[in-house]
């Protein structure tokens, strides 16, 4: 494996020399003309080092803020003689260092032989230029079980998409609220590992993060990567300054451009099915989420939290279907093999959330038995039903549940309870 790093501290914008993997340059100039004064971008060319890698990305940081400041990027293919439109880099909404600004990685393809910068403020900015190029990993091994009776789940483990970092030191925290996000990030790529190794190096160099800010990454092929702290209950930094309580999982590429994949989608309620019911949340409710003080559905966009348009204004949309699906994949979780449920609209199971450990099955069909299971699969309690048109639970400790209701004709329907 190939990485290369390549920072550039300077006052934007003028015109510098070449850049060298070795060399640091800075300059003391100020530039205050207004953002339609083309004279005024800056050029730099790309690290030689990098050109042809598998992903090349270039990142700015700047300092201090300026109200209002926006950067714009322009790329120039082979000769450096033509040049694409300026385009607006995109801001991070996730930094706690307010005395900075930082705008998203912008990611080059191998032709790319130049780049500028302009501003609409004379700055101070950094700017990170990284590249690299390994074999990637197609075929994940390392195998996530579902507590409940579902399938599992493979991932690429942080050494497989080689994160050079191998520890780290971690805040863990029980998981109440699963958040999507989209990195905004090139749609393609021949190597996700290797965007997902950009990503890592973003957020750890430029952001300054002590790992990689998401909790899980699924690229549009499907494949899950493992994010900070191995994935599990690492308190990340990817939720609006409000960590706590939340598992972040990024779908790689930019999502107000392209809809996600369906493979993207499949993994995503896979991943989801599997935490919901690892930690006992409903995947279609909502709750408080008590670090940032939201009452939020547990299945949540990026967006939700704060001003930003991840996960995307094509994926955002598709979390109510998200979480319909990951509701219909744990409930059929809950049945074996013979035992194919039908659902019955006449059922009322109320209150839901259950209130003091109590609630209520109601229907029009005579009741054989209530057969209740916790969200992890294990078999809770079996109540008769005697043939009635209503059975009382009570003495339900707080979780979530699943309830098979077993009619007296042989039909059965489940339901989804939380108390």
């Amino acid at each position: 494996m190939k990485v290369i790093r390549h920072t550039v501290t300077c006052i934007l914008i003028m015109v510098i020399g070449p850049l060298s993997s070795q060399s640091i340059l800075t300059s003391s100039q100020h530039w205050s003309n207004g953002l339609n004064n083309y004279r005024s971008a800056t050029t730099y060319e790309i690290p030689p080092e990098s050109k042809g890698f598998h992903v090349t990305a270039v990142s700015v940081k700047s300092m201090p803020v300026i109200p209002g400041e926006d950067v714009e990027i322009s790329l120039s293919e082979y000769d450096g003689t033509r040049w694409t439109d300026f385009l607006p880099l995109e801001k991070d909404h996730e930094l706690l260092d307010q005395s900075q600004q930082i705008f998203l990685p912008k990611y080059l393809s191998k032709a790319t032989s130049s780049i500028k910068l302009r501003s609409n403020s004379a700055m101070e900015a950094e700017i990170n230029f990284f590249g690299a190029d390994h074999i990637s990993t197609d075929s994940p091994q390392s195998l996530l079980v579902n507590e409940c009776f579902c399938d599992t789940l493979k991932f690429v483990t942080r050494k497989e998409w080689n994160c050079p970092q191998t520890s780290g030191n971690y805040n863990f925290a029980k998981v109440t609220h699963l958040i999507v996000h989209h990195a905004a990030s090139t749609n393609q790529s021949s190597n996700w590992a290797d965007v997902v190794l950009s990503i890592w190096d973003f957020h750890t160099r430029t952001n300054g993060y002590a790992d990689i800010g998401y909790n899980w990454l699924i690229d549009p092929n499907g494949v899950l990567y493992e994010g900070r702290g191995g994935g599990e209950n690492a308190i990340g930094a990817h939720f609006c300054g409000r960590n706590t309580g939340t598992m972040g999982v990024c779908m790689l590429g930019n999502l107000s451009q392209v809809a996600p994949t369906e493979a993207a989608l499949e993994t995503l309620e896979k991943l989801l099915l599997y935490k919901s019911c690892q930690s006992m949340i409903d995947p279609g409710g909502e709750g408080l989420h008590n670090s940032s003080g939201l009452n939020l559905k547990i299945v949540s966009g990026h967006r939700d939290g704060c001003a930003t348009e991840c996960p995307g204004n094509l994926m955002y949309p598709k979390l109510e279907s998200v979480r319909s699906e990951i509701i219909r994949m744990m409930a059929a979780c809950q049945t074996t093999q013979t035992e194919v449920p039908t659902l019955h609209e006449d059922v009322k199971l109320f209150p839901n959330p259950g209130l003091e450990g109590i609630a209520i099955i109601r229907t029009e069909n005579t009741i054989d038995q209530v057969v209740v299971y916790g969200s992890n699969g294990q078999l809770v309690r079996k109540i008769s039903g005697d043939g009635n048109r209503e059975v009382r639970m009570d003495n339900f400790s707080k979780g979530f549940y699943l309830v098979k209701i077993l009619f007296s004709n042989g039909n059965a329907s489940v339901q989804k309870l939380i108390f």
